[in-house]
């Protein structure tokens, strides 16, 4: 008798879900493999930053290549301007 093999199991990439707000825009939750960055997330969201803005996580100035965690707030601000 013949024993058929067992279809072969892909391993699964952990996932981590992040929340992306833009001023004029609504809030929305984004999932993404775990330990991505900023660059990730802003892929995943099909959104390009123009030069007035930037990435805020947590409440701090971010980069691109950023290491984001899970339930992390990411907001898209315009660039903020001191003095007169």
């Amino acid at each position: 008798m013949i024993k058929a093999k067992a279809p072969k199991r892909t391993k699964r990439v952990p996932t981590i879900k992040v929340k992306l707000g833009r001023l004029g825009e609504s809030t929305r939750e984004i999932s993404v493999p775990d330990k991505a960055t900023v660059e990730t997330v802003l892929e995943k969201a099909n959104i390009s930053l123009n030069e007035s803005e930037s990435v805020w996580v947590e409440g701090v100035k971010a980069s691109e290549n950023d290491k984001i965690q899970k339930g992390d707030y990411l907001q898209i601000v315009g660039k903020k301007e001191g003095g007169r």
